[in-house]
């Protein structure tokens, strides 16, 4: 128990350093962009696991976000010039205090399209491939560090990177 709750708070750490330095979304200082692309996740579950004859079979639900098209300036609000298309959507994980997990490739998420100005794309998605856990996961937190590369309708950089914590529940036995 309190390994887990060391790990979170460590997680939790990490998180704000990296978004102290800059990397929360590398456009919104772009003085050519008339928007800002922003990544909400909304439901986060974690991936629970059970224990069946000595096998750890892991359940992943599906997370939920959404992309948002902000206005810097009212005139910002209207399509098609201030869409955002989102080109790619990348995670990579990270297992940090965890030196004997390795972690997957990075990994190429569905992307939503366009993202209509002054509006929101919804998607759901699994944050981790099944054959991408392993026993060793179970009862650890990873760090997903999700990059978008986009840009407005017009062309102009609005791209951004966020991180999320990635709950692997250790495995119940079955009684």
């Amino acid at each position: 128990m309190r390994t887990n709750s060391f790990m979170k708070i460590a997680l939790l750490l990490l998180a704000v350093l990296v978004l102290m330095a800059g990397g929360c979304n590398g456009a919104v200082d772009d003085p050519d962009s008339s928007v800002i692309l922003q990544l909400a996740v909304t439901e986060s579950p974690s991936i629970t696991g059970q224990d069946e004859g000595g096998v750890c079979n892991f359940t992943i639900t599906e997370w939920s976000a959404d992309f948002i098209n902000a206005p810097k300036n009212s005139s910002a609000v209207t399509s098609p010039y201030n869409d955002i298309i989102v080109r790619s959507w990348v995670v990579s994980y990270s297992w940090p205090g965890n030196a004997g997990i390795v972690p997957p490739p990075d990994r190429l998420l569905p992307v939503p399209g366009t993202v209509p100005a002054n509006g929101q794309q919804s998607i759901t998605f699994s944050p981790i491939l099944f054959d991408d856990l392993t026993g060793a996961m179970a009862g650890t937190s990873a760090i997903m560090t999700m990059s978008v590369d986009a840009v407005t309708q017009t062309g102009d950089p609005v791209g951004l990177t966020i991180l999320e914590q990635l709950d692997i529940e250790s495995c119940a036995v079955v009684p």
